[in-house]
């Protein structure tokens, strides 16, 4: 079940609110891959990705590049929120390797 708190955050566009919900959905031990995200819907890529970031600069989503062999990364480590301060329901969510997309998830 989903914290009501999140889905009426009047801070967030419904692009983020759906994305939000979409993500709690998932398993503890999903895994956040935008090119998963961009085949579930109509939005493509850039919109995927300032849903991801708009829920980050509201404190939903809490990313950590993952550091690779070669100075390199190997993507980011994703923790989701139910609540922007991140105590209702920590649930970590472990990303895929890929490009960044600016401070997005991956």
């Amino acid at each position: 079940m989903i914290a009501n708190g999140a889905l009426g955050d009047e801070r967030l566009s419904w692009k983020a609110r759906g994305l939000l919900a979409y993500l709690l959905s998932k398993p503890d031990n999903w895994r956040v891959i935008v090119a998963h995200l961009v085949t579930q819907g109509p939005d493509g890529k850039t919109s995927v990705m300032a849903g991801l970031e708009e829920l980050e600069t509201a404190g939903y989503i809490r990313r950590t590049k993952r550091p690779a062999i070669g100075g390199r990364y190997d993507g980011y480590d994703t923790e989701l929120y139910e609540s922007p301060d991140g105590t209702a329901s920590g649930l970590a969510r472990q990303t895929k390797a890929g490009k960044p997309p600016r401070k997005t998830s991956r």
